[in-house]
């Protein structure tokens, strides 16, 4: 099998993109994961499985700080209530759906799988990786487009070193890292 998923795929311009390409076939199976309640089906295409649930490191239900700035879009918008950037609500953070996303990737896929993971979770990405990484399953993703938060989360460098230096001791992972759009880093 091969698949698409975005996490944090916000309003599906992305995945659009990677529809649009000429490293889609019609044999991938494309999933989206947002939970921003103001994110609906219907932006994304027929053939796409969407998810209303963030990427996380259980299941459950979770605090969600929405951008104030932008009422409209909301991009930004977190489960990391220490991102400085986006102009969050912190105060009122609405209720949110978690899914514990390694444990997913592990019923889903199999090693044989293809599988592209576009990831830009605003902070998430640390806790989520890590745990793909100390569970085995970062070994079923063979591309990984992600953008890294850091900064905008004052994570120390010395943390966003460490996971990168694993994720670029994968040997099967091919990694591109903090593109706006994935698709024009041309790396298919």
């Amino acid at each position: 099998m091969k698949a698409y998923i975005e996490c944090g795929s916000y309003q599906g311009r992305t995945m659009k993109n990677f529809i649009n390409s000429s490293c889609y076939t019609p044999d991938f199976k494309i999933y989206a994961f947002d939970p921003n309640p103001r994110i609906v089906k219907s932006l994304y295409p027929d053939k796409v499985v969407f998810i209303p649930k963030a990427a996380w490191i259980s299941n459950g239900i979770i605090d969600f700080y929405i951008n104030t700035k932008n009422i409209k879009k909301q991009s930004g918008s977190s489960i990391i209530k220490e991102k400085i950037t986006g102009s969050l609500d912190k105060e009122n953070p609405i209720k949110i759906n978690t899914i514990d996303f390694s444990l997913w990737l592990k019923n889903n896929f199999t090693i044989n799988d293809y599988i592209i993971l576009k990831m830009n979770i605003e902070g998430a990405e640390y806790d989520v990786l890590n745990k793909c990484i100390d569970e085995g399953t970062i070994n079923l993703i063979n591309v990984l487009f992600i953008q890294f938060h850091y900064k905008k989360i004052l994570l120390e460098n010395e943390k966003h070193n460490k996971l990168l230096n694993k994720l670029s001791n994968i040997k099967k992972l091919s990694m591109f890292i903090d593109g706006n759009d994935p698709l024009e880093q041309k790396p298919f």
